[in-house]
């Protein structure tokens, strides 16, 4: 099992550690729930669907679909917002209550030992993901991606060259 994740939007995209990327995609499945509530979207029920696999099985991580329309783009924007809002409303998650979300039938989050997890990196993880979104993720040094981990900075994977 890998513990990272490629993020990807059309030419874009960045790494992301597992976890991380685990819990922002519970907090962004949960605020996609609430708007399901006033709304019907068998586009983002899809979506919500494959981010719960995403989250359980990390090699199948499908955070966004290329053929997005503008408007779905600015809704998942609008929710990547009040995710990292939420997640903000903490400082920490136990690592026996990520594991223990109900995440995909009885498949939950690996937390890889991590208790706790800091709030803050999985915030900025749904930040990039936002921003990679809008096409304003900030250019990494040249010859490397962004990586989101749990650690309080991005830092960077040096790309191999081919």
């Amino acid at each position: 099992m890998t513990s990272t994740a490629f993020v990807q939007y059309r030419e874009n995209g960045f790494w992301a550690y597992d976890v991380a990327g685990s819990v922002f995609l519970w907090f962004l499945i949960q605020s996609a729930e609430e708007h399901l509530a006033t709304t019907t979207s068998p586009w983002l029920q899809e979506m919500i669907q494959n981010w719960r696999v995403a989250a359980v099985v990390t090699e199948m991580a499908h955070y966004a679909d290329d053929e997005w329309t503008p408007a779905q783009v600015e809704l998942i924007v609008q929710l990547c917002r009040t995710t990292t809002g939420a997640i903000r409303q903490h400082v920490e998650f136990s690592g026996d209550d990520v594991q223990a979300w109900p995440v995909l039938d009885d498949q939950r989050i690996f937390v890889r030992g991590h208790d706790p997890i800091p709030a803050e990196p999985v915030a900025r993880l749904g930040d990039a993901f936002a921003s990679l979104l809008q096409g304003q993720l900030d250019d990494p040094p040249e010859q490397h991606l962004w990586f989101y981990t749990l650690d309080m900075d991005a830092s960077t994977i040096k790309m191999n060259a081919k």
